[in-house]
């Protein structure tokens, strides 16, 4: 279903799922103030089959920063698993 967005003056926007074919909303359902819809910020699509994979089309900029952010988050992980064994070290000896 797609996201609509709505304005009320005394709330402020908010976002509300419908059908296509639902009408618009015409009050608040917090306020029951009076809301319009706007124009969205966004627009979210998914393509799917054969040809529209994510990883597909990736740059070599993109490509590289992936491979550092994953060499980052193993080096995290590790430290993380050392803070741990010094602690279960220094738990047992007390």
């Amino acid at each position: 279903m797609p996201t609509y967005e709505y304005r009320c003056e005394k709330c402020g926007d908010f976002e509300e799922f419908q059908g296509i074919n639902d009408e618009p909303l015409k009050e608040c359902p917090c306020c029951g103030g009076e809301v319009k819809r706007i124009v969205g910020r966004s627009c979210n699509f998914l393509l799917k089959g054969p040809g529209f994979y994510t990883t597909e089309h990736r740059n070599d900029k993109y490509l590289k920063r992936s491979e550092i952010d994953k060499q980052t988050n193993e080096w995290i992980d590790h430290k993380r698993k050392l803070l741990r064994d010094d602690k279960k070290t220094v738990a047992a000896g007390n």
